[in-house]
Formats: C-alpha cells, sequence, structure tokens
C-alpha cells in the first residue's frame, strides 16, 4: 500500500483500510487485558481516543463485524454509571468523551449499539445547561461550570442523528447550535467555552468548527452550514489546519465532507482531500506504521490523531462528489 493514493472514494477506502490495519497491529490487545494501547503502554487509552478508535472501526467494519463486537466489549471497561469515565477503573466522566462514543454507536445503529446509546443519553442530558436568551450549552465535564463548544458540539450533534426512540425529542440539538453560534467572534468562528459570567474564551480550534457544521447541516440549516464552512476553510488554510492537533482537523474534515448539500461540495472535498494526502503522504512512522510524524499531535500518544484520520478518510470514501 502506497500513501498518496489517487482521488476516488474506492481509493480512500483502501486507505482507510490500511490505516485500520495498522493501528491493530500496533495498538488493538486482544489477551487479557483487552484494549487499547498506545505503543509499548502499560495501561489502556483514555476515553478520549479510545471513542476515536471504535469510530474508526465502525466506519470502516461496519455493524455485525467481529472488531465492532470486539471494541463495544472493549468499551465496558470505561463504563461508571450510564456513562463511560475518563479511563478504566476511574469515575470521572467528561460529556464531550461521553458524546464521542455516542456518536459512533449511532453511526453503528445496531441493536446492542442503541442500547448503549439509549443508557448514555441520560447521562449527557445532566449535562446540559440553559442559558437564557443564548441556547443550552453542555459542560466539559461533570460539576464544571464552563460549557464547552466540544462537549455541546458533540452532544447537539447526536441528539440531531439520533434514530429511533429512546432519545432525545425536545429540541436539543436546535438549542446547542443555538448556543455554538452566539459563541462566534468576528471572524464567523466559534471561541472555545463559554464562562459562568457569560464571557467567551475565544480561542478558536478546527474541531468546533466542524462540529458546528456538522449540526446545522444535521438539523436541515443548510444555507447556514455551507457558510460555517465557508469560513472556516478561508480562516484554515492547508498551513494553518497542519497546525492544529491531527484529531481535530480529522473532525472538521469529516464534517465538511459529509454535509449533504451540492453548494460547494467540490470546494469542500477538495480541501479535505489535501489535508488527507498531506498526512498520509507525510506522517508516517517507518518504525510503527502510523501516522505520527511531521503533523501536531494531540498529546504524547499516537492513537487518537491515528484513529481520528482513519475517521476523516472513512467519511471521504462513503461520500461521492
Amino acid at each position: 500500500m502506497t500513501a498518496g493514493p489517487a482521488p476516488g472514494p474506492l481509493a480512500w477506502a483502501d486507505q482507510a483500510r490500511h490505516e485500520w490495519a495498522a493501528l491493530q497491529r500496533r495498538c488493538v490487545r486482544r489477551l487479557p487485558p483487552a484494549g487499547v494501547y498506545e505503543p509499548r503502554a502499560l495501561r489502556r487509552t483514555a476515553l478520549w481516543p479510545f471513542s476515536q478508535v471504535l469510530h474508526a472501526g465502525v466506519l470502516v467494519d461496519g455493524p455485525g463485524s467481529a472488531s465492532a463486537a470486539r471494541l463495544l466489549r472493549m468499551l465496558e471497561a470505561y463504563r461508571w454509571g450510564d456513562g463511560w469515565a475518563e479511563r478504566p477503573g476511574a469515575r470521572r466522566r467528561y460529556y464531550d468523551d461521553d458524546a464521542w462514543v455516542v456518536l459512533a454507536l449511532l453511526d453503528l445503529g445496531d441493536d446492542p449499539a442503541m442500547r448503549l446509546a439509549r443508557r448514555a443519553w441520560g447521562f449527557l442530558r445532566t449535562g446540559a445547561v440553559d442559558v437564557p436568551g443564548r441556547g443550552t450549552g453542555i459542560r466539559w465535564v461533570e460539576g464544571s461550570p464552563t460549557l464547552h463548544a466540544c462537549s455541546t458540539g458533540a452532544v447537539g450533534l447526536a441528539a440531531a442523528r439520533w434514530r429511533g426512540d429512546g432519545g432525545p425529542a425536545d429540541g436539543l440539538a436546535a438549542s446547542c447550535a443555538d448556543l455554538l453560534l452566539s459563541m462566534r467572534g468576528d471572524a464567523g468562528l466559534v471561541g472555545d467555552h463559554l464562562r459562568p459570567d457569560g464571557s467567551v474564551d475565544p480561542t478558536v480550534h478546527a474541531y468546533n468548527q466542524g462540529l458546528l457544521v456538522g449540526l446545522l447541516g444535521a438539523l436541515g440549516r443548510h444555507g447556514e452550514a455551507i457558510d460555517a464552512a465557508d469560513r472556516t476553510m478561508a480562516a484554515f488554510p492547508l498551513e494553518a489546519l497542519w497546525e492544529h492537533p491531527a484529531a481535530f482537523d480529522a473532525v472538521l474534515v469529516r464534517e465538511l465532507v459529509r454535509l449533504p448539500s451540492a453548494e460547494g461540495r467540490l470546494r469542500r472535498r477538495a480541501y479535505a482531500e489535501a489535508w488527507a494526502r498531506r498526512v498520509v503522504d507525510e506522517a508516517r512512522d517507518p518504525g510503527t506504521g502510523l501516522l505520527s510524524r511531521g503533523m501536531r499531535r494531540y498529546d504524547d500518544g499516537v492513537v487518537l490523531d491515528h484513529a481520528a484520520v482513519i475517521t476523516a478518510l472513512a467519511e471521504m470514501s462513503a461520500v461521492t462528489v
């Protein structure tokens, strides 16, 4: 398998499968204690990286696959109450972490996955805080006084993409979108979080913009979604995008290509492919076969960023121009 495939969904599908196989070889251990590990690590990853591995497996292998079933079993190690803790054996729960898991479960969509999603929804709803005149925000972590764009966007997106019964039916998705829109600065980009005093931390991250695009698109507000996508691509040309963690970039890319609107689709696709080609061309570590060199990583590990890249590649393979 060579890096930098020719354009087209089949080539990106092959690349996603290649990266998924590399991740499974190096980081998914089947012997007890089974789980996802950083290369040569002694303990399992935190839930945030695991959520992206789960989503990668769901998008590449799909419902009914042995890998999806295996990852769902591994997920149980993180369980705490109705949701999942930040690490196996821990008790602290982050709302964005649990929402990333639920988004993967919704894409899986089979009965076992939806049972888990319905159970977790009760926990996610406890993080919602109504802000008069602005919408509904979601706490970052239990007990947190701040409402973060990443948790608000991820929970809102899960609400908007929910299928079937047992989940949200109360307008939460639209209310989360309203809060994110209220957190935009002069350039039309979403800030990081809303403080208790009503001020917004203006720090801009690529994945928060992607969540807004995805949420508006899922709500059928396509004109607003296209505007958000265009503003984000203008603010994050490829060189600027490269300076953000690959995991953040991947969330943005997968929501850009998933946006169900013909207007601007070629432009969004070209943007996504330029980023993806650079990742697979330049970021390969020849020693591990994982994507971890040259690009900015979220932390000292490699699992999160590599897995998130797979989700973007898989979305690119699933959506045609």
